[in-house]
């Protein structure tokens, strides 16, 4: 079975700056207090939503992907799954992930 994020409440993207600065323990005490809340709320966010509206369930039979490391995500025009930004394929609608650009071929 294969789950896929359907849903950028997740998106922490716009603390990313914030991110970088507590990794490198050049935070202060509030920096880490700001980070801390956003990702309290989009726990709390998550927490508020049923499954169906945050993930897509469909069974496959795959290997499984490689990944290195952080990557920026983006929600698929075609097809409305949450996907790595470098796994998808720039099309008219927005960018396309791998699978629509393969059934649009």
């Amino acid at each position: 079975m294969r789950l896929a994020l359907t849903n950028l409440v997740v998106d922490l993207s716009h603390k990313r700056d914030l991110e970088k600065k507590i990794i490198f323990g050049q935070a202060a005490l509030e920096e880490y207090k700001e980070y801390q809340q956003a990702v309290d709320n989009v726990v709390q966010a998550i927490l508020s939503l049923h499954a169906e509206n945050l993930f897509a369930k469909t069974w496959i039979s795959l290997q499984t992907p490689r990944t290195s490391g952080r990557q920026d995500y983006i929600k698929c025009s075609c097809c409305g799954e949450v996907t790595a930004v470098e796994k998808c394929n720039p099309a008219q609608e927005g960018f396309i992930c791998r699978v629509c650009s393969a059934k649009l071929s």
